[in-house]
């Protein structure tokens, strides 16, 4: 009677999203990604302004303004899809574009909050069992397309509930 053998587990490999630090300080549009690729000089050129909008109550953001004065930014395959722009390593994806006078202005917001925004399901979970911290970990670790960083030191303490 032949044995039969298990195949090897399939390895695969699951991207990380963001680091757990601040971006450089220096907003230099040479320094992007854009696709996986580095920004093309000529897009890099039309880049008039950029600011990047960094808080904890929501989605880090990275705003562009791009002259586009013949209006072929706009018509570009580029900006169909998804676009995915990375910055000091950390990675944004394209949530708006609007069209100025003769400039475009494209706003990022974190990979990762992008990601996290596509789960809408409600979510549940005993107080008396779960911390506040462990609920939200639950959250952040929920996607499969990617791996989001975190660090939650008081992931087992539990928080006193106010009384009513």
């Amino acid at each position: 009677m032949a044995v039969k053998r298990k195949p090897p587990p399939v390895k695969v490999k699951v991207p990380r999203l963001g680091v757990v630090r601040a971006p450089a300080a220096n907003l230099d549009p040479g320094a992007l990604v854009l696709q996986g690729k580095p920004i093309s000089p000529s897009i890099a050129a039309a880049v008039t302004a950029m600011s990047l909008e960094q808080t904890m109550e929501g989605a880090s953001t990275l705003a562009l303004t791009i002259s586009d004065y013949t209006g072929a930014l706009l018509r570009s395959p580029l900006l169909r899809g998804k676009v995915t722009l990375a910055f000091d390593g950390l990675p944004f994806v394209l949530v708006k574009v609007e069209k100025g006078d003769r400039a475009l202005t494209l706003s990022f917001e974190e990979a990762a909050v992008n990601l996290l925004r596509q789960y809408t399901k409600p979510r549940k979970a005993l107080r008396t069992k779960v911390t506040r911290a462990q609920f939200v970990r639950s959250l952040i670790t929920e996607p499969t397309q990617a791996r989001i960083p975190y660090r939650i030191p008081e992931v087992n303490v539990k928080q006193p509930i106010a009384a009513k």
